[in-house]
């Protein structure tokens, strides 16, 4: 009790402490594991959505997630230059925020009037000043509402990079002008490098993600980056398949080595090398498929070794992998394209696979009370917001006329959603701003449920006039709701360009509670 120490005791601690030592000498993730355990925090696990689906977007809730990650398509926002529709990713944001779940933006997928002709070494195939306007523009607009930004995915494809050959200084370029586009919309907001794609091969077509990622290294792009995006793919092996370094790589993309679940170590490896160990790594995809394309048959598992490999590589890499702060499932459904629906947690039908329910057991057990944050129920929702135009009709008409609805030649048609909490008893009040509502036949639904009063009829000065209508409390449901508002056709004998009565435009639609007269 005197702060003294037996020598048996020390020779006793010194022993156990060089056994240690060994033990952490043979077995670098003893190391690796050891080191943080007690420090780190549980593995934040999520979903991959292609399109915001509502619907799909309600299902990660029930899943439990605490994050998706989202595409929000260039080519969609912004069709043409300077012209944004921001409808669809305005609904995914608010979705998101309604749900509590973390949101992630991907943003590539570039319109054809941004894509440039080029050979040159170091020059992506778009135009970068355009995708840095377009970035700081999203980021503007959703500033404090998203977490971060992907910018762009698996440049080290062809595929993704316009046909043309995978070009890391490109790359660093591109992603550096995305940093600034971040940087100055929302300074809080994460910027994360694009996820590679696992391969081995080195040609025209494909570059090896760890060389790919040695050359950003080379050319400076970790000064871009505060998170480090990875697909880890599982390729038909258990997640425990061991890596196996492999430094003959192949030109024709025939070798198999390393391309397991845990292949994402040695990109953790080429961050540490370079001084990076710093930063935090994002598993942006990792799956498994049950149903494989022709070319990828020797990757298929079953839905019961699905659900296993999933839970498995999440226990592997939360108990071994401190640098991991969040894990991404590819994807969650609702996908018809042949390479993607394999890997969904949904059948195409909206079915739950296994790996869905087993995820969503594994998720609930560790869920604590702060996981989602609570909805509220506004007293006001901005439906549509007032910079976006919603043209119905049959035929393009010059301005001041925006283009159609969804592009559509002919678009009778338009549907939006909106999320409550708890609509009450009272009856809500419905406004729009709407241009040359011509037609007797013009209608609002909610739910489903038609309002009973059409649109009014207006003149022909082609002047945004605002009108509003009453919903009745029933109309509406807690959590998602929709929208729609439809046409009439011009009659057959009224085509006089002059009054274009099948021609409607609306914007600025806001659900209110507010006092009736």
């Amino acid at each position: 009790m005197n702060g003294s120490r037996s020598p048996v005791l020390l020779l006793l601690l010194s022993g156990f402490i060089a056994a240690l030592l060994f033990v952490r000498a043979q077995n670098p993730a003893f190391l690796q594991m050891g080191a943080t355990a007690t420090e780190r925090k549980s593995l934040r696990v999520g979903v991959h959505m292609i399109r915001p689906d509502a619907d799909v977007l309600a299902r990660a809730a029930e899943l439990g997630a605490n994050a998706i990650v989202l595409l929000f398509p260039w080519r969609e926002i912004e069709p043409t230059q300077g012209y944004f529709f921001w409808q669809m990713a305005d609904e995914a944001v608010a979705g998101a925020a309604y749900y509590g779940l973390e949101l992630i933006v991907r943003l590539d997928q570039p319109p054809e009037w941004a894509l440039i002709e080029t050979t040159k070494v170091g020059e992506p195939p778009v135009d970068i000043d355009a995708y840095e306007r377009f970035v700081r523009n999203v980021a503007s607009r959703y500033r404090g509402k998203v977490a971060g930004y992907i910018i762009w995915n698996e440049p080290n494809l062809a595929l993704e990079w316009n046909d043309r050959p995978p070009d890391p200084l490109g790359y660093a370029a591109l992603l550096q002008a995305g940093h600034r586009g971040v940087r100055a919309g929302d300074p809080a907001a994460k910027v994360i490098s694009a996820g590679l794609a696992p391969t081995n091969t080195n040609n025209d077509h494909a570059m090896d993600d760890r060389r790919f990622l040695e050359e950003l290294y080379r050319h400076g792009a970790d000064r871009n980056f505060d998170v480090l995006a990875a697909h880890a793919y599982g390729f038909g092996r258990p997640p425990d398949a061991p890596f196996q370094e492999v430094n003959e790589v192949s030109t024709e993309g025939n070798g198999l080595e390393g391309l397991v679940f845990q292949r994402v170590v040695a990109l953790r490896s080429i961050m540490e090398r370079n001084g990076d160990a710093h930063k935090p790594v994002y598993i942006t995809e990792m799956g498994w498929t049950v149903e494989p394309v022709a070319h990828s048959a020797w990757q298929e598992v079953t839905p019961d070794q699905q659900a296993d490999y999933i839970i498995q590589a999440l226990e592997l890499a939360e108990a071994g992998w401190p640098w991991l702060e969040l894990a991404i499932i590819w994807n969650l459904g609702g996908e018809t394209h042949p390479e993607w629906r394999g890997y969904s947690l949904l059948t195409e039908e909206g079915t739950p696979r296994p790996a869905y329910r087993v995820l969503q057991e594994w998720l609930a057990d560790r869920r604590s009370p702060e996981t989602h944050a609570q909805p509220t129920s506004p007293r006001h929702v901005q439906i549509i917001a007032k910079d976006i135009i919603i043209h119905l009709g049959d035929k393009d008409l010059p301005e001041p006329w925006v283009p159609l609805y969804k592009g559509l030649r002919r678009s009778p048609r338009w549907e939006g959603v909106f999320y409550l909490d708890e609509p009450g008893s009272e009856d809500w009040l419905l406004t729009l701003r709407i241009m040359q509502s011509n037609f007797w036949s013009n209608r609002i639904w909610i739910n489903g449920y038609l309002l009973p009063e059409p649109m009014p009829i207006d003149d022909f000065s082609r002047t945004w006039v605002m009108h509003s209508w009453r919903v009745p409390a029933e109309f509406l449901q807690p959590g998602l709701n929709r929208i729609a508002v439809t046409i009439a056709h011009a009659p057959p004998l009224i085509q006089d360009r002059r009054f274009t009565y099948d021609d409607l435009q609306i914007t600025d639609v806001q659900l209110s509670r507010a006092p009736f007269d």
